[in-house]
């Protein structure tokens, strides 16, 4: 089997997470309000701790449902998996955090040796994920949107482009303006001038790093409980 990760690709990887890692940080720093300011730390933590699987697949799945007498399929291109160890002491049940994942399809994430923007929105979208928040599915859907679509931008990602990458997720929340709330939250109430030094071209045109992050691949491993997002 091909090798999924070559020198070439993971050298990309590791500098993406990390242009992604200051971004989220700048946020962070420039958020007004603490609720905000907890949704960057996150992802911050995510990016810092949380290892990546790699799978030789265009997709993690694929369903067809039907409703009502219309046919409709979906794919799921990533998650970010929390195990949770259930224990029952007597009458009580505990749930136990255990280990977290970002699972990705490989295919869809590279193109050649660089990352695709379908990939680069991916990442940064299942980092911002938290599968233990306590939000409905769908509210933590677009809040991992939203956070996701603002580090793209904070990473010198054309408004434009980001736009385009989520557009086609509107299904999923309904009646919902999702494309005018991604649009909102991209559109900066000031400007805000890029910290120097920081350049950024899109997935094809990385630049160096002094500290790269490690990614840490391993074999998957069957949880107990698996909370998703």
């Amino acid at each position: 089997m091909e090798k999924i990760l070559t020198e070439e690709r993971t050298k990309k990887l590791k500098h993406i997470k990390g242009f992604m890692r200051d971004a989220a940080v700048h946020l962070r720093d420039e958020a007004e309000n603490l609720q905000d300011k907890k949704y960057y730390e996150r992802m911050i933590k995510n990016i810092d701790t949380v290892p990546l699987y790699l799978f030789p697949r265009n997709d993690l799945a694929h369903h067809i449902y039907r409703i009502g007498k219309y046919v409709y399929s979906s794919v799921v291109l990533g998650q970010h998996v929390q195990d949770i160890r259930v224990i029952k002491k007597g009458n009580k049940i505990i749930g136990i955090e255990g280990k977290r994942r970002i699972e990705l399809p490989a295919n869809l994430f590279f193109n050649g040796d660089v990352i695709s923007w379908e990939g680069l929105k991916t990442l940064a979208h299942e980092y911002a994920h938290d599968p233990i928040r306590g939000n409905p599915e769908k509210i933590e859907e677009l809040f991992a949107d939203l956070i996701s679509a603002k580090v793209l931008v904070k990473m010198g990602t054309p408004r434009r482009k980001v736009l385009s990458l989520f557009t086609g997720r509107e299904g999923v929340y309904g009646g919902f303006d999702y494309r005018e709330a991604i649009k909102k939250a991209i559109t900066p109430k000031k400007l805000i001038k890029r910290p120097a030094g920081k350049q950024w071209t899109g997935p094809e045109g990385i630049k160096k790093r002094r500290k790269p992050e490690i990614i840490d691949i391993t074999k998957r491993k069957k949880p107990f409980y698996r909370k998703v997002a």
